[in-house]
This record gives C-alpha cells, sequence and structure tokens, in this order.
C-alpha cells in the first residue's frame, strides 16, 4: 500500500512552491489559465494568512497549492 503524508507547508518549502508555480507558467497552454504569486506573498501566506500543504509521496516531497 502506498502512504501519502500531508503536513503544513514551512518556509523551507518556499522554493519549491515557487519552483511549482514557474513550472505551470512554463506549461499551461493559456497564459490567462494560472496567474503564480510572488515569493513575499507565499512567504507571508504560510505564516500569516492562511496555510499551505506540502505532500509527502513514499520518498518524494511533493507540493500542494496553498488552500
Amino acid at each position: 500500500m502506498k502512504h501519502i503524508t500531508i503536513n503544513r507547508a514551512e518556509q523551507a518549502d518556499v522554493d519549491a512552491i515557487m519552483q511549482l508555480m514557474q513550472e505551470a507558467v512554463d506549461t499551461v497552454k493559456v497564459s490567462d489559465w494560472f496567474l503564480p504569486d510572488n515569493r513575499q506573498y507565499i512567504e507571508e501566506h504560510i505564516s500569516d494568512r492562511a496555510f499551505s500543504l506540502s505532500i509527502f509521496r513514499e520518498s518524494q516531497n511533493i507540493i500542494l497549492d496553498m488552500i
């Protein structure tokens, strides 16, 4: 059985979140479909406004978007 663990993202995850958003920008077919947040917003969002989730699937760390 595969295991998935969901944790709150931390400031240490900001680089991975930024990378994920850049990948979305680079691959989305229509640029209006995705508008990335800036680094300052991500950092504030994680600590002050709400929370982000990071998902760990087996040995791979995958960042899920902010919620």
